[in-house]
């Protein structure tokens, strides 16, 4: 979205309404809030709007998730809304990769939605479940730069140069 990390929490704050901005008010007027640090400031708001037995659910969800009969895109989406409940799980980029890779299909047969495939799935090779180091069909990793969480046509360092290429 283009904030920068030390406006999180003040951006965050000013698009509350209702409960979550009279709550805030009040925080404010109970604590100072600058230098607020984003891993603080949601910490306070999930102990208030999200009770302890409801986070533990969701991070138990994220601990067995499975994509199963998703897509990759409805897995990520559904992989990204449980993390949050449990960060200690996936405090590293490799963690979150890994647990992300472990979570793909299980079946060879699975019908694969996102390729537009009537019938197939994981490339034969690889099963996302292996227990290697090798890059499976669900480990982003960048062909340009090398670095894992994207694809070459996102990468943020070829966008770069395409732009003062450009200019």
């Amino acid at each position: 979205m283009g904030v920068l990390n030390e406006y999180w929490v003040e951006f965050a704050a000013f698009k509350f309404e209702g409960p979550a901005g009279a709550w805030w008010k009040h925080i404010r007027r109970m604590q100072d809030v600058e230098g607020m640090t984003w891993e603080q400031f949601e910490a306070l708001f999930n102990e208030q709007f999200f009770p302890q037995s409801y986070r533990d659910e969701k991070a138990m969800e994220f601990m067995g998730l499975q994509q199963g009969e998703m897509t990759v895109r409805e897995y990520e989406a559904r992989f990204n809304e449980l993390s949050r409940f449990a960060p200690s799980l996936i405090e590293s980029e490799r963690m979150k990769c890994l647990k992300f890779e472990k979570g793909g299909p299980q079946r060879n047969n699975r019908k694969s939605r996102d390729q537009g495939q009537g019938s197939g799935g994981v490339p034969s090779g690889s099963s996302g479940s292996s227990g290697s180091e090798k890059s499976g069909p669900y480990s982003f990793k960048c062909h340009h730069c090398g670095e894992l969480g994207h694809i070459k046509r996102n990468c943020p360092i070829r966008g770069q140069l395409v732009n003062q290429q450009t200019q």
